[in-house]
């Protein structure tokens, strides 16, 4: 028998019941109680900005830093969850510290006279969803301006698609397999 997959994404979930043997049952503030046979429950961060706002420091979703960890103000450097680099937020631990030892070694090099500053090249973060029916793999954008989709031939019922933009490569999202995942994400373009 062919099996679907719904995908739904609920904001505002107030509190989640998960007891062992049990469907997921979600309260939430728009949609009252909501049943799930799965659920992957994530926690939204987003900095507090109105401070920085008033600093003069250019935000949008975080503060807005270049390849140097160098915001707005040029003798000001961020790192971490509060910062939004290459137009993403990315909340983990590796990468705070990954950041933070760049801006610190960066700030040293601006302090002994603008040397170059050494530029962060972000690993891509892959989502991988595994259950005993399906299997979810991406990494990348799912979308990006004047890009198309590239659907790569898949035997079965398995969907593998690049999203391209001119040479570029800047997603990936493979479902029902993980054929050639690895050996695309070495190519894709770099801080996406």
């Amino acid at each position: 028998p062919q099996e679907s997959l719904e995908w739904a994404l609920i904001e505002n979930v107030q509190r989640a019941d998960l007891r062992p043997g049990e469907r997921p049952l979600l309260l939430t503030l728009d949609q009252g109680a909501v049943q799930a046979d799965y659920a992957i429950l994530s926690i939204g961060a987003r900095p507090a900005l109105s401070a920085l706002n008033l600093s003069g420091l250019e935000t949008e979703r975080g503060v807005k830093v270049s390849a140097s960890m160098q915001t707005s103000i040029p003798f000001v450097f961020a790192a971490g969850d509060v910062v939004q680099f290459a137009g993403l937020n990315r909340c983990s631990v590796r990468e705070a510290v990954t950041q933070g030892r760049l801006a610190g070694a960066n700030i040293v090099r601006f302090l002994n006279g603008g040397q170059s500053l050494e530029e962060h090249k972000p690993a891509p973060l892959p989502l991988i969803l595994k259950t005993r029916e399906h299997e979810l793999y991406t990494v990348g954008q799912a979308e990006c301006r004047d890009a198309h989709e590239v659907c790569l031939d898949t035997p079965g019922s398995a969907l593998r698609l690049l999203l391209m933009k001119d040479q570029d490569l800047y997603g990936i999202q493979m479902v029902g397999t993980r054929e050639g995942f690895d050996e695309w994400v070495g190519k894709l373009k770099p801080g996406y």
